[in-house]
Formats: structure tokens, sequence, C-alpha cells
């Protein structure tokens, strides 16, 4: 994707629209930083599960490690591991049931937070829970065409 930074067509005066203009190529930015957090971190969550011996009551115990990738990307991006997976969540939103906000962001329509206040209220939605959003194509909160989640 080839952003120009350069804005030949604002006068010098034009701050506001300049400034607008950079909103929507942030906009534009942040939806390519989610189609490549799910191109890194795969549609669908992956839990890797492993088996430890407790060493002082020789039990097993079993542990589930969400989206192991995810400590990858944090380092990468500089980001917590929390922030991480809220990213790679709400990416695979825009990459699957939001792709209609996605396509807004991705035209510099809305902004980020503004994903952010769809994926919350998308969070409310009886019987729907956004960090599963497979459900949803398991017909979790069925609807017309596109579901209620674009």
């Amino acid at each position: 994707m080839a952003i120009d930074l350069e804005f030949p067509s604002l006068a010098e005066g034009d701050a506001i629209a300049r400034l607008q203009e950079v909103d929507r190529i942030i906009a534009r930015l942040h939806a390519l930083q989610a189609d490549l957090l799910v191109e890194a971190a795969d549609a669908e969550s992956e839990v890797d599960e492993y088996l430890i011996t407790d060493a002082w009551t020789d039990e097993q115990r079993r542990i589930l490690i969400e989206d192991p990738i995810r400590d990858e990307l944090a380092c990468a991006l500089r980001r917590s591991a929390g922030v991480m997976q809220s990213m790679i969540d709400t990416s695979r939103l825009l990459a699957g049931p939001l792709r209609m906000t996605w396509a807004a962001l991705h035209a510099g329509e809305i902004s980020l937070p503004h994903v952010w206040i769809i994926v919350d209220a998308a969070e409310r939605l009886s019987g729907c829970r956004w960090r599963c959003w497979r459900s949803f194509s398991a017909g979790c909160c069925a609807g017309p065409a596109g579901g209620p989640w674009s």
C-alpha cells in the first residue's frame, strides 16, 4: 500500500484540511496493521496445551496458552501481552464479522477510537462474545445477510 504524505493540493495555511488528511492516513495504517496482525496470528485463535508435573505433589496439570504468538508480537510492537491480545482480538473481528467496519477504517471514514466503540457495542450483543466470534459463523446471532456485527 503506497501512502502519499505530501499534500500538494492543500494550501499552506489550510492546517485543518491537512490534519483531516493525516487522520485518514492514520486510519488506513490502522486497517493495514489489523490485516497484518491477523496474518501473523491467524484468523482463529490457537491454543497450545502442555502437561506439567507439580514438583511437590507429582500431580499432573494441564496448561493452556491462547495465541502463543501474542508474546512475540507484543515484544516486536512494544506492547504488553494484554494490549496485544486485545489488538489481535479486535483485528480478528475486523477481518470477520466486522468487515464493514474495517472497510470504513480503511477508507478513512472512521478512526481507531470509533472501532473500539463498535467492538465494545458488539461485545454487549446478547448471546455473543467478541472474544469468541467463531460462534457467530456457527449460528450465534444468526440474522440477515452480514449479521448484526457488520
